[in-house]
């Protein structure tokens, strides 16, 4: 469980849940398709650094707001702990594509998806445990800021 609150920023659990779920998609079509695998790099990338510049993150607050949601606040820091384990992930299944171990790169596209199904379906996110436990251990201190999450309105 995570120890809450970890951060006094908040944002959307609804935007974290429809962002794995773009991620899901865009993560099987990057099986037919490697521009979605570099894609979802890059969203990675921007959720991970600059949140407020992520075209996923943007389409689900879109979506969300559009349909009348109501927002779950959620604690940012492990989300933010969360998409950067996700940009290493997506680099990796890159990296094994691109040197030609597509059959690596497909189960490990498998593997990937786990995480991001758990958080889209159950709201479970492995990262933000991970991110609770390297907490507790003094592995990793609250660094964040509110300005790590500018733009999430």
């Amino acid at each position: 469980m995570s120890a809450c609150p970890i951060s006094k920023t908040q944002i959307d659990g609804n935007v974290a849940r429809l962002n794995g779920l773009i991620s899901l998609v865009f993560i099987a079509l990057g099986t037919y398709n490697k521009i979605f695998w570099i894609l979802l790099t890059i969203d990675f990338t921007l959720r991970s650094f600059i949140i407020k510049y992520s075209p996923i993150a943007n389409f689900s607050r879109l979506i969300l707001n559009n349909i009348n949601i109501t927002p779950k606040p959620i604690d940012a820091a492990p989300k933010l702990f969360a998409a950067k384990i996700g940009l290493i992930m997506s680099v990796i299944l890159i990296a094994v594509s691109l040197l030609g171990y597509s059959s690596t790169a497909f189960y490990f596209s498998i593997f990937f998806s786990i995480p991001v199904f758990l958080e889209t379906f159950f709201s479970y996110c492995l990262g933000c445990q991970m991110y609770s436990i390297l907490m507790k251990l003094n592995v990793i201190k609250d660094k964040l800021n509110d300005s790590d999450f500018s733009g999430l309105g």
